[in-house]
């Protein structure tokens, strides 16, 4: 994983976040999502197993990961796909 031009214990909040609320929930489901760059307030992930060919993934859960990392995280945080 990289974090492009970002504070490393930021970058790591995140990741913390990730692995703790976000990944247990979609690994349920046979996917899982990987934090790849956090530059500003823009996260990019990557999706992989089932969420990689959901059309949820872009819409349904996309919003709930940054609603929790809204909650959790930042405010103004806001997540794309890499």
């Amino acid at each position: 994983m990289k974090n492009s031009n970002q504070n490393n214990s930021e970058f790591k909040k995140v990741q913390e976040i990730i692995n703790a609320e976000i990944r247990p929930a979609l690994q349920m489901h046979g996917g899982d999502v990987e934090a790849t760059s956090l530059e500003g307030n823009v996260l990019k992930i990557n999706y992989h197993g089932a969420c990689g060919c959901c059309p949820g993934a872009t819409t349904a859960t996309l919003a709930m990961i940054t609603q929790v990392l809204q909650e959790r995280f930042r405010e103004d945080i806001e997540v794309k796909l890499a």
